[in-house]
């Protein structure tokens, strides 16, 4: 946030000229939209974000950075000029991906690249890799994990999907993006289980990347 509020931001009034590059481009303040006749305000800017809680998260605390010394102890929130609102109303069309598409072609797409001869063959080789790593998060995963779904050749099979073997162990790995994400959350925060380890992490990572 204090790197980007040193970007955004013109700080002398000295040099609040413009100037042109070297192709002949004018930049207003020297590309900044803010000066000190005009700074850089709370209630200046509109902030919109996807509805995923780390997503908001990561705004707050972008903002906190842009604006560190704001006086946040106004309990009244229309009264407070610290308060930014984030909008979150607009999730479904700020997501590259979402599911369902937006598209009977994007999905007819992904379907067919998804279907090429040299990705399921590594599909194949990789699954009793994926397995191993889905049982071994078993015990850090929640009661809808096996719902989510990011794409084409992510939805499981209706039939048996990720229900359990009589052992405990399941049929259907999760998929891809999911095994990446849990396991880069875990090691984050030194939570991996023993039997992954950063090799295991990084092997997902750059298989599901």
């Amino acid at each position: 946030g204090s790197r980007l509020r040193d970007e955004l931001h013109l700080f002398e009034d000295d040099n609040e000229e413009h100037e042109i590059d070297d192709n002949g481009t004018l930049h207003l303040h020297r590309g900044r939209l803010f000066t000190p006749r005009h700074p850089l305000h709370p209630r200046r800017i509109k902030v919109t974000s996807t509805n995923f809680p780390r997503t908001i998260q990561s705004v707050q605390g972008l903002l906190i950075g842009l604006f560190p010394d704001s006086d946040d102890n106004n309990d009244e929130p229309e009264q407070n000029d610290a308060v930014v609102d984030i909008d979150t109303r607009h999730t479904s069309i700020m997501i590259p991906d979402p599911q369902p598409r937006r598209t009977k072609q994007q999905e007819v797409l992904e379907k067919k690249l998804a279907s090429r001869p040299h990705i399921i063959e590594k599909e194949y080789q990789m699954r009793d890799f994926a397995l191993r790593m889905t049982d071994a998060l078993s015990d850090q995963l929640g009661t809808g994990a096996d719902d989510v779904s990011f794409g084409v050749g992510e939805e499981g099979d209706d039939d048996d999907g990720d229900v359990p073997h009589k052992d405990n162990k399941r049929k259907q790995p999760l998929p891809w993006s999911q095994l990446s994400e849990i396991t880069k959350c875990l090691q984050v925060r030194d939570l991996l289980p023993n039997s992954i380890t950063k090799d295991d992490v990084q092997r997902i990572a750059s298989y599901s990347a």
